[in-house]
């Protein structure tokens, strides 16, 4: 997964070009024979085994979290489109259509075998090969985008330091945390990631959609008119701690959604958007045209 990050932008691709439509067969191929084995319709009706229930708000803060992580990301693969409709058309139909078939698969796998973990049912018919080619294909087309943006970001702060070299370090990292059963904590992981991600995916938005949309040409970035920090954009995240539960690390004082991920989301764009209008009602009465 590191070498994939490492070498870059064409070794993702030619990855995902397989591994995409493989993971999708073997999916397919699997609820084809297990209901070819089982002969019965009951499943769908079932009711789930187990006592363990999640509140929507809960459920909804775990789904975004999932992908929060993959959606910050996304600029940093989806710069190398030829145009800004290619990035939106891929963003937007490979989440739409490509991960919302894999999730309906997976879901019919569970209901079909009351089994939670595809890996295991895979188990369960002798498909063992099989089982081991898509859990290492799942992981890797998600680590590797994960990496090359860890690599880009750092590259940002690190700048005497090259790219693939951060890269490699990051995922060496990412291979001591694993080793130390990190899975185990996985639903409190997602709960903190939504937490600390979607205010970052909002503090986007509203930069591009209603402060300063210049920031994200490339000819700003080229001229060096990036500064060191944003304060604005510092103070806007730190804000949204107010309505991060305090089990998850923040004050709780209030929610208005249920699901922390969303309430984030929501605090995160409308402080950034009070801020830096104020920010730049200032700067003008100075008469600077200050970044900020």
């Amino acid at each position: 997964m590191t070498t994939t990050a490492t070498v870059g932008y064409v070794a993702i691709e030619r990855l995902s070009i397989v591994a995409v439509p493989l993971r999708l067969f073997l999916m397919g191929g699997l609820i084809g024979k297990i209901m070819g084995s089982e002969g019965k319709s009951e499943w769908l009706f079932a009711l789930p085994k187990g006592d363990i229930t999640l509140t929507m708000g809960s459920a909804i803060s775990m789904v975004m979290a999932s992908w929060m992580m993959i959606v910050v990301a996304c600029p940093d693969l989806a710069r190398w489109a030829k145009s800004k409709k290619d990035a939106f058309y891929a963003g937007f139909f490979g989440f739409l259509l490509g991960n919302s078939v894999m999730i309906c698969l997976a879901i019919l796998l569970v209901r079909m075998t009351g089994i939670e973990d595809v890996i295991l049912i895979m188990l369960s018919v002798g498909w063992g090969v099989f089982a081991l080619l898509i859990l290492v294909l799942a992981q890797w087309t998600i680590n590797d985008n994960l990496l090359y943006s860890a690599g880009l970001g750092l590259s940002s702060l690190i700048r005497h330091t090259p790219k693939y070299m951060l890269t490699m370090i990051s995922g060496l990292i990412g291979s001591a945390i694993a080793f130390f059963q990190i899975h185990e904590y996985f639903n409190v992981f997602l709960t903190v990631i939504g937490a600390l991600l979607s205010p970052v995916a909002a503090i986007y938005l509203v930069e591009f959609l209603f402060l300063n949309r210049t920031r994200f040409l490339f000819s700003f970035i080229q001229d060096k008119k990036i500064p060191s920090f944003y304060w604005t954009a510092m103070i806007s995240w730190v804000l949204v701690f107010i309505t991060t539960p305090t089990n998850d690390g923040g004050l709780g004082w209030f929610s208005i959604t249920g699901a922390s991920s969303l309430d984030g989301f929501l605090f995160a764009g409308l402080f950034h958007l009070l801020i830096g209008k104020i920010t730049q009602k200032m700067n003008v009465h100075k008469g600077e045209v200050a970044d900020v």
